[in-house]
């Protein structure tokens, strides 16, 4: 009886260790995304969806505004850029399902991007300069399913960010042209600290425990 409780504990822990973490998104596995215009506000002015992930989803639209940030001046050095809209309107297919108007005036189904950039954006100069970074990306549909609710895609990829220079403001700053964003696979889920490290505690109790009843014969 006494060696069993070691031999369970090891169990458990190796199970808790090697168990994959919960995946909480469904993943976006490619596709692209192109806000075509920017103000000097940060306002996102059109552009185009197209992408597509697991289970068969895909959609495939038009992003009609939203907002990124922090707003300008942009400085040479690191920054995250964030994006947010809920001005999406296409069609979308999960599941072997095609909802259309997903996102218009009267549609019982909406969406909405989120994403953010890493970049680090180099000194001011006079002319064009195009950046690439990494960005992760969120996509939040509503409506659909059985029973309805919302559902969240996550995918990573890189950033295409078109600079110039912004010549509103007395000191060197970027203005944004425009961002590409192109999806290449989805979202690393991280595993969970708290199971690593009770994974870890149980195994070391094992193996003591185990030693201790080794010791004793």
């Amino acid at each position: 009886m006494r060696s069993a409780l070691p031999v369970a504990t090891l169990v458990l822990a190796a199970t808790l260790v090697n168990s994959p973490a919960r995946a909480d998104t469904i993943a976006l596995t490619g596709g692209v995304l192109f806000p075509s215009d920017f103000s000097m506000s940060g306002w996102m002015i059109g552009g185009l969806v197209d992408v597509e992930g697991d289970r068969g989803f895909t959609f495939l639209g038009s992003l009609n505004g939203g907002i990124v940030s922090p707003p300008e001046p942009l400085l040479p050095g690191t920054v995250t850029l964030r994006g947010v809209t809920n001005d999406l309107r296409g069609t979308v297919t999960l599941d072997g399902i095609t909802y259309t108007d997903v996102g218009g005036v009267v549609s019982p189904f909406g969406a909405n991007i989120s994403f953010a950039i890493t970049a680090m954006l180099p000194a001011v100069v006079d002319e064009p300069v195009t950046v690439f970074a990494p960005f992760t990306m969120d996509l939040l549909l509503f409506g659909v399913g059985d029973p309805p609710q919302p559902i969240t895609f996550s995918g990573t990829g890189t950033a295409r960010i078109s600079l110039d220079e912004h010549h509103g403001f007395d000191f060197p700053s970027w203005l944004v042209r425009d961002i590409d964003l192109e999806v290449s696979g989805p979202a690393p889920v991280p595993e969970p600290a708290t199971v690593l490290l009770l994974g870890a505690g149980l195994a070391i109790v094992g193996l003591t425990r185990l030693r201790s009843t080794a010791r004793g014969r």
